[in-house]
């Protein structure tokens, strides 16, 4: 009996390193991500995409933003910023819903921007209130959060972040690359490789 146990999880601690290890030789590929309908920031023709798989609610990835912004002053001509929104933490899909319903005003990044910054106090009076502060029609807010449009553009990050493998936020790509380094210079470094290509 102990044999077949000690077999079995030997096996389990096998398919679980062939797993990791899919994951990892997926992440050396470049990957083809799906952006069409979502909030672009930068030039549409920018030669570099970076793709961010972020979540209001993950401190990381509140941490990331200064460092976005400064890759985005960098290279005003050269980066596009597109952001795929993962609901893992209680309000993080009531979130996503408000910065989308804010983008139906043209008011996602201002939106996003306060999310991060009221991370610590996101729940639903909140995204009334940063809806109020950026002078939205909330009447058309709250029924735009509600828009199946909405919903599936979730469910389309989501099912993204399944075929990837991705297990954290954040996680960012560059031009379907994904970037280990997450430091200005880690960004520096693959978005000078792209340009010099």
């Amino acid at each position: 009996m102990r044999k077949n146990l000690l077999t079995l999880l030997f096996a389990a601690f096998l398919s679980q390193i062939a797993i990791i290890d899919t994951i990892s030789i997926a992440a050396e590929e470049r990957q083809v991500i799906d952006i069409a309908g979502l909030p672009v920031k930068g030039p549409a023709n920018a030669s570099v995409t970076i793709i961010v798989f972020s979540d209001y609610l993950c401190p990381v990835c509140n941490g990331l933003e200064p460092v976005l912004h400064q890759v985005l002053v960098k290279y005003p001509n050269d980066v596009k910023l597109v952001n795929k929104l993962c609901p893992y933490h209680d309000f993080s899909r009531e979130a996503v819903e408000a910065a989308f319903a804010a983008w139906d005003q043209g008011k996602f990044w201002e939106y996003h921007d306060l999310l991060f910054y009221n991370q610590l106090v996101l729940n639903k009076p909140k995204f009334i209130e940063i809806a109020r502060e950026l002078h939205l029609d909330l009447k058309r807010f709250n029924k735009k959060m509600k828009d199946p449009a909405i919903q599936k553009l979730i469910d389309r990050d989501m099912a993204d972040v399944n075929r990837l493998g991705i297990v954290g936020t954040p996680t960012v790509y560059i031009n379907g690359k994904v970037l280990k380094d997450r430091s200005l210079q880690g960004f520096q470094a693959a978005i000078e490789g792209e340009l010099n290509k």
